[in-house]
């Protein structure tokens, strides 16, 4: 028997029966649009799991800070402070999203006559990159008014209300110490949490224009998403302490939030892999019992193809290609199917639509669905490859 009409019996079986096989192509397709969609939006969707997880628990921040002199010699000694090499080799690690410096200082001003007492930070413009879940009414900061050492400052809700008695205070000038700042954004107490009755001034600014401003002893450095967070804190510690001294040297990590949201992903993950392996087992044991089913219906009909001359080898081949064609019909719908879900994730989430990475995959999904077509359908193809003909004629 030629292949082209083999391909063509096959065809033909697989579209006589389609209303049939709509669970199972279904299930296919489902397990394929699963898969295709983890393999390729799986990245994006961590790491918008990973901001989700700095703005509740700050799981993905390691703060490093040193410790206050508490000995009459560590007081004797300059107050320790992280140096521009330490920072630089930091920054260029990979995993290592941000990377910020403060400092901070008490002052006290005086407002219509009122003494007024709070906290300032020097910080540099990558502070609002690393907690970028704050909501400011304004803007922050950037990075040009840092290095120029502009007067500008950014003031929590709570603190603005208690100074000036409205958080509609965004252009107006706050005086701290012997300076005016001008006020550029006020943080939502909704996000804000205890920095809402700080004020926060650009790092060079408040080293050149306010007493008492160390050099930075407080530093954040943000980890790509939370899985690196314990493989970057004792490369931290290396590097830090490469450079300077790591005496008094406090690596603080939100371990409890962190190892929660690591159980968390790791339950989901095996959760959607084990629901799409079962999907598509039962599309593979669906076609298998299809076409067991198939085998014995058509039992005369092999008995007959055999005795007008079909080899073995043609039966074979036959009852393998519609399996093969089954499971390729539902791995194409669940291609189309994950590229649409791909697609709308990506509009959603606003990030690009990663085309390549997405035919990619769906050509692995419909090459894979050869060979789970060949699993599905080897037994009873062997079946009926074997069948004796007198047998199969006489067949009810």
């Amino acid at each position: 028997m030629y292949s082209n009409d083999l391909f063509r019996i096959s065809i033909r079986q697989v579209i006589r029966r389609t209303k049939k096989l709509i669970a199972i192509t279904g299930a296919i397709a489902l397990g394929s649009a699963g898969l295709i969609f983890v393999l390729t939006m799986g990245d994006e969707v961590k790491q918008r799991v990973n901001r989700d997880l700095v703005q509740l628990s700050q799981a993905t921040i390691i703060k490093c800070i040193y410790d206050r002199a508490t000995t009459a010699q560590d007081m004797l000694r300059r107050p320790p402070w992280f140096k521009d090499e330490t920072v630089k080799e930091l920054r260029s690690i990979q995993g290592v999203d941000a990377v910020s410096l403060s400092s901070d200082t008490g002052v006290t001003t005086y407002i219509d006559e009122d003494v007024a007492t709070f906290i300032v930070r020097g910080c540099d413009a990558d502070y609002w990159e690393i907690y970028r879940y704050l909501e400011v009414e304004g803007r922050f900061f950037t990075a040009a008014e840092d290095e120029s050492g502009d007067r500008v400052c950014v003031i929590g809700q709570r603190l603005a209300e208690t100074l000036f008695g409205t958080a509609d205070v965004v252009g107006q000038d706050l005086p701290i110490q012997s300076n005016l700042f001008t006020i550029i954004g006020v943080l939502s107490h909704r996000t804000a949490d205890h920095r809402t009755d700080w004020v926060f001034v650009p790092l060079s600014s408040a080293q050149m224009r306010l007493a008492k401003v160390e050099k930075p002893s407080i530093m954040y450095i943000m980890a790509a998403n939370w899985e690196l967070v314990s493989e970057l804190e004792p490369l931290i510690k290396e590097i830090i302490a490469k450079h300077q001294e790591d005496r008094g040297l406090e690596i603080q990590v939100a371990w409890g939030p962190l190892n929660s949201a690591r159980r968390i992903m790791l339950f989901v993950e095996i959760f959607i892999y084990f629901t799409l392996g079962v999907i598509l087992l039962l599309g593979v044991f669906g076609i298998s019992n299809t076409m067991t089913t198939q085998v014995k219906a058509r039992t005369r009909e092999i008995g007959l193809k055999k005795a007008i001359g079909a080899t073995d080898r043609d039966i074979l081949k036959q009852f393998l290609l519609e399996s093969i064609f089954i499971c390729m019909a539902g791995s194409f719908v669940g291609a189309s199917l994950g590229f649409g879900v791909v697609i709308l994730a990506s509009h959603l989430m606003g990030t690009p639509i990663p085309y390549e990475f997405t035919a990619l995959c769906s050509s692995v999904s419909l090459s894979l669905s050869v060979f789970t077509g060949i699993a599905a359908g080897w037994l009873p193809a062997t079946s009926a490859s074997r069948m004796d003909v007198v047998m199969a004629l006489r067949y009810e």
